[in-house]
């Protein structure tokens, strides 16, 4: 592109980003399209990278209700064709696209409500625009609060059955990274969360009774049939503990703690694993969850959604005294 075009001024190029980020935040999808549509926008977007990258995110967002106009609307700009580019606004956009449409195959296979999907859908579509605007992400944190299991439903879902889409909602935030480098990229204030879940569910798991109870039925058995029968049988409560017990443990224990400490700060599976295998021996019995918990995807994917919904909030807030605008750096797609 040519760049930076200074016959627009930061005051018209401010009014210009509010007016257009209000049609955006009153689904004015009309608007939205008659804007993308202007000679105006067009021009000022090939001499302006500002105004390509109001393009690229209204086109976004359009993906979500009309993917082939906007599939149209992207040629049409990107005359330059930077959706080759890895870091471009035009690549962005590209994957804004792709994961719309995988979102709408999902959303005619899927058996749940559209109510429980329908807050999810609205914070994806609008987070390339609005991810910096204080009202941004804050629904859809109270209704994941509300409804944590539902919406851990939603994520599996997404996770067995969707490919491109998961990827690209985890890039949303770069704390939920599935490198082992996710850890260095936390908070203070995560790591402290972390900790404190990894000790507290420690705790829980070493009080728990089932493993002398197992321990007591193993002697049992042998004592009564001290044989070829009481061995077999020994085999079989042992198989039945780890296969059965240890996934209800997980299941019942360890993933709704799991859960808040994703939901509350936004820290997903795999930085969870990282951190048990940093501590060694100080994380007891959460060590055996470890495989359990980093194929635990519908996890890494609510703690990417919340971590994003309150970076925005938090973003929101900071900037309430200006109209700002998202750079196009957190709208998902590398």
């Amino acid at each position: 592109m040519g760049g930076r075009d200074h016959s627009q001024s930061d005051e018209e190029f401010e009014r210009d980003v509010h007016d257009f980020r209000e049609l955006l935040r009153t689904s004015d999808r009309e608007g939205l399209e008659s804007a993308l549509q202007s000679p105006d926008l067009y021009r000022l977007a090939c001499d302006d990278d500002r105004y390509m990258r109001i393009a690229m995110q209204g086109i976004s967002v359009l993906a979500w209700d009309d993917p082939a106009k906007a599939s149209e609307l992207l040629v049409h700009f990107d005359v330059h064709r930077e959706r080759e580019n890895t870091e471009s606004d035009a690549r962005r956009a590209a994957h804004a696209l792709l994961a719309a449409v995988e979102w709408q195959q999902f959303a005619t296979r899927s058996t749940l409500p559209m109510l429980v999907m329908e807050p999810l859908r609205e914070f994806l579509q609008l987070h390339s625009a609005l991810a910096t605007h204080e009202s941004h992400g804050g629904d859809l944190i109270e209704a994941m609060r509300v409804h944590p299991q539902r919406y851990l439903d939603l994520f599996e879902g997404l996770a067995q059955q969707a490919h491109g889409l998961p990827e690209w909602i985890s890039n949303l935030s770069h704390t939920s990274s599935e490198s082992e480098g996710a850890i260095e990229s936390l908070g203070e204030e995560q790591i402290t969360a972390l900790s404190a879940a990894v000790f507290e569910l420690r705790d829980l798991l070493a009080r728990g009774h089932e493993r002398y109870l197992l321990g007591a039925a193993v002697l049992g058995t042998l004592a009564f049939l001290p044989n070829a029968a009481g061995v077999l049988a020994a085999v079989v409560l042992l198989a039945a503990f780890f296969f059965l017990g240890e996934r209800k443990t997980y299941d019942q224990i360890v993933r709704p703690r799991l859960v808040t400490l994703a939901l509350e700060h936004g820290v997903g599976a795999r930085s969870v694993v990282t951190w048990i295998y940093k501590l060694r021996g100080q994380a007891g019995r959460m060590g055996q969850f470890d495989i359990k918990i980093e194929n635990d995807r519908a996890l890494d994917l609510l703690a990417s959604v919340a971590c994003s919904a309150g970076a925005a909030s938090s973003a929101g807030a900071a900037s309430s005294t200006g109209p700002g605008i998202d750079s196009g750096a957190g709208n998902g797609a590398e």
